[in-house]
């Protein structure tokens, strides 16, 4: 999508960790490498790049200090690091404790809210440009829902919990729907399940 927005000059890159995504961006045409922090150097250029996409990856860093630093080095002075990442402070989290879907373990090893990951970018050496609530949290909420009604409901029809994943997902629709509702309101009064923040490398220092 970024690739057919941009203009011809634009240059797009592509990195991941693993080899099948690597795969699909090279059938769209999109520059791709199978890389992470410990080699991404040796494929882009040291103050080369005007914007990193972050969308969904630093909760699933291991170490995002240290990726963050890597990627401060790529970045040209004024370039920006824009992510996505989900927000434990929040009003669905705080609802659905254990059941939340941001929690995603184990495939996330930190998570963050606004107070948190402003601390994570004035120690990485950026500037945090903003922080605001996403959408996407509706997904968070009908996912969590859906969770919490099937622990309920198991209960009193264990078959449940033997049917196939997707054979349950039935009234997910109208769950996202209730999702979507909540989510509007929650990004007016309060703070989102999710949170895109963007970064930006100073110009000068």
């Amino acid at each position: 999508a970024f690739k057919k927005a941009g203009l011809p000059t634009q240059k797009f890159i592509g990195t991941d960790p693993i080899f099948a995504p690597t795969e699909k961006l090279k059938k769209l045409g999109v520059s791709v490498h199978i890389a992470d922090e410990s080699n991404i150097n040796d494929l882009v250029p040291a103050g080369s790049v005007d914007v990193i996409f972050l969308q969904g990856v630093i909760e699933h860093l291991p170490n995002p200090k240290r990726t963050l630093k890597v990627l401060f080095g790529l970045l040209k002075p004024g370039g920006h690091i824009v992510g996505g990442t989900p927000n434990v402070d929040s009003i669905d989290r705080r609802i659905f404790g254990s059941d939340w879907s941001g929690w995603h373990a184990p495939r996330h090893f930190i998570l963050f809210d606004w107070r948190s990951i402003r601390l994570y970018a004035k120690a990485c050496g950026y500037e945090l440009s903003k922080v605001y609530n996403e959408l996407e949290s509706a997904n968070f909420w009908s996912v969590s829902a859906h969770s919490c009604l099937l622990k309920v409901l198991s209960k009193f029809m264990p078959r449940l919990k033997t049917r196939n994943y997707y054979d349950r997902l039935i009234i997910y629709p109208i769950l996202l729907l209730m999702g979507l509702f909540a989510a509007s309101v929650q990004k007016v009064f309060h703070k989102t399940g999710n949170m895109t923040f963007v970064f930006r490398k100073p110009l000068l220092g």
